[in-house]
């Protein structure tokens, strides 16, 4: 009876030394992070101190916040949703703070989840001052929920900001497993920057502290950050492995079944550029059975879309057309038109290597037919985006030529009145000494040559752009009108994602990124070519010896040239790109040049909706076709076979960016 009383007490002290108490289990993931969510809630559920319905607010919120967050992280919405209605109803009848917030949150990152981004936008609008009142670990949640909308959404620079805050607060607190969290979303947002260098030491600093603290659970997801900035930088091998090691360190842990079916997509896609089809199959037939199981559509075309391509560069032709067609109608069905794009494409090949020319003939229409409404829905939403910038550079132009046209005529009136001065002056000291009649009018003589360099100097001042030193727009429109009907190449060139830009790191970073690619610009172009600033972060090349049949192989050029080499805004190096539009001026005798401008714009709209950093060059316009009719829609134009259109891509290291997890 002794021995049995000694083990019943030996267990009851070895349960109370095991019991937890929330705020010690939360700490401890602060600190550690953990493995698996369900790890955590064991614990929580079993925890010695978890409150009950009448325990104080602050501790019923706390383990009710967290036990939500970490159900819903595992996708057991079944278990979270009535934990989300227990948050509401004490948001709404206690006037919990730190509960409307989670409740805001929560919702805003289920609708993250199914790319909902216009959703989340709208439910944590305003949240930024609840999230000051609401405590620094619900402040930390609302930095990272934005951070990881910003970045959907390609606000880099905000995503990045927030993202930074939030380590920051960390660090503050000595939450290490939150900074990780912090910098894993960062990796991406540098990379899609093209600050490459500093994703990848992000990438090695943060996944050397996750090992460091046993955050397991971050490990898979930062390898695909990784991954994902070596398929940016053209490190295929690289790649290859960081996904081979987010299979790997991911298991079968349900909670991570979107990040492995995201990896087996982008491994497929690998494989298919290393040319090995029978890898990327069975790849391809992982991914899809994966993104079947979590219903998600997305997942399921991209694989589909692969398994075709795969069976097509097997030699099986009619078995990879079906799987194409059935990826086709999968990404009409839900409208994803990035997908259908490359879709579209494939089977175009598809249909020529299996000899039926007319299906390929078909499905290239249907192609065009919707490059050509991408294209009118992306014109459409850069015209409401650019007309606020346009209309603040026009006030700013107006008021340069107001400034300049005051500083001339101001000029002027100063020589009338030293030419008055002059001739009064002569009426009055034609009684003086001659000597000192001709040092005042050798006074005089150097006044007016000064009044009249002044006067120079403004109008060849009105003619280059102070940035960048190279021709300004009243330059070119001079020099076109002066041409005539000079046959001219036009090129126009506009920065990809300059924003950022300015964004990131400031407009003193912008102006040194646009007059170093006037630098360059410069430097490529022959004698009798010229650079012009058209305004904001567009360039235009005059090229007075071009011909239609030269201007791609010139725009791949101007491309490789302005992307050769990254650029250095004070310490940071980053590969800037540009979209180009080009095409030879006149369109016809006797129409204005202003007209080919107006094409080569829509050109470069078309590069920008083609997913920018390549060129669309009008090789050839049809004598008969209807200049009027070209310039209101170029695509059209294009469809009717009005003109012809040569597509070139820029210096990108891979066709097809891998998918990112955010």
């Amino acid at each position: 009876m002794t021995r049995i009383r000694l083990a019943l007490a030996l267990l009851l002290v070895s349960a109370v030394a095991r019991a937890e108490t929330v705020d010690a289990i939360l700490q401890d993931v602060h600190v550690h992070g953990f493995v698996r969510p369900q790890n955590v809630l064991q614990r929580l559920y079993a925890a010695d101190d978890r409150p009950n319905a009448d325990a104080p607010m602050p501790a019923r919120a706390t383990y009710l916040i967290a036990v939500e967050g970490l159900e819903r992280q595992r996708d057991a919405f079944d278990r979270a949703d009535p934990l989300l209605a227990r948050i509401d109803a004490m948001a709404a009848h206690e006037h919990c703070q730190p509960c409307d917030l989670a409740a805001r949150l929560s919702r805003a990152q289920r609708a993250i989840g199914v790319g909902n981004t216009a959703e989340a936008q709208g439910i944590i609008t305003g949240a930024d001052r609840l999230s000051l009142v609401a405590g620094d670990p619900m402040r930390l949640e609302f930095l990272l929920t934005r951070a990881r909308l910003s970045d959907l959404r390609t606000e880099m620079a905000s995503g990045i900001t927030d993202a930074v805050q939030a380590r920051t607060l960390a660090a503050r607190h000595g939450w290490p497993a939150d900074e990780v969290r912090a910098m894993s979303p960062m990796i991406g947002m540098n990379a899609d920057l093209g600050d490459f260098a500093r994703a990848e030491a992000l990438g090695r600093e943060t996944f050397r502290l996750a090992d460091r603290i046993g955050f397991a659970y971050m490990q898979p997801y930062i390898r695909a950050q990784q991954a994902y900035t070596y398929s940016m930088r053209g490190e295929g091998e690289l790649q290859r492995q960081a996904l081979l090691d987010v299979l790997r360190l991911a298991g079968d842990d349900p909670s991570m079944r979107e990040l492995v079916a995201i990896s087996l997509g982008n491994l497929s896609d690998y494989y298919l550029q290393s040319n090995e089809p029978a890898k990327a199959l069975t790849v391809a037939e992982r991914a899809r059975a994966l993104s079947a199981s979590q219903h998600d559509d997305n997942g399921v075309a991209v694989a589909g879309a692969n398994r075709g391509i795969a069976m097509v560069r097997l030699g099986r032709f009619d078995e990879g057309i079906r799987e194409l067609r059935d990826a086709k109608t999968l990404a009409e069905r839900i409208g994803a038109r990035t997908y259908l794009m490359p879709i579209l494409d494939e089977l175009v090949t598809a249909y020529e290597k299996a000899g039926r020319l007319h299906e390929a003939v078909a499905t290239m229409r249907a192609q065009l037919q919707l490059n050509q409404e991408m294209v009118k829905q992306e014109r459409e939403k850069a015209v409401l985006e650019l007309q606020e910038k346009y209309a603040a550079e026009r006030r700013g132009r107006e008021i340069d030529r107001l400034s300049i046209a005051n500083r001339a005529q101001s000029a002027e009136m100063d020589a009338r009145r030293w030419q008055q001065r002059l001739w009064t002056t002569v009426a009055v000291l034609s009684l003086l000494a001659l000597a000192a009649l001709v040092r005042y009018l050798s006074r005089a003589r150097n006044d007016n040559r000064k009044l009249s360099g002044d006067i120079a100097v403004l109008a060849e001042q009105t003619m280059v752009d102070p940035l960048t030193g190279v021709a300004n727009r009243r330059w070119c429109e001079a020099e076109m009108q002066r041409r005539g009907d000079a046959a001219v190449g036009l090129m126009l060139l506009d920065v990809d994602f300059f924003k950022r830009v300015n964004d990131t790191w400031g407009h003193a970073a912008g102006d040194r990124v646009l007059v170093e690619i006037a630098r360059r610009l410069r430097g490529l172009v022959r004698q009798n070519d010229a650079v012009v600033r058209w305004g904001g972060e567009e360039f235009a090349l005059v090229l007075p010896d071009a011909s239609g049949e030269s201007l791609p192989h010139l725009a791949e050029r101007v491309m490789q040239h302005v992307a050769g080499e990254p650029i250095d805004i004070g310490g940071q190096a980053v590969t800037v790109t540009v979209s180009v539009g080009a095409v030879m001026s006149p369109l016809r005798e006797g129409v204005d040049w202003q007209h080919a401008m107006h094409v080569a714009d829509l050109a470069l709209y078309m590069s920008k909706a083609g997913g920018r950093n390549c060129a669309t060059c009008v090789a050839g316009i049809d004598a008969s076709a209807d200049v009027a009719a070209i310039a209101n829609d170029l695509a059209a134009a294009a469809a009717r076979g009005d003109l012809a259109l040569q597509m070139v891509e820029g210096p990108s290291p891979a066709r097809r960016p891998a998918i990112r997890i955010v």
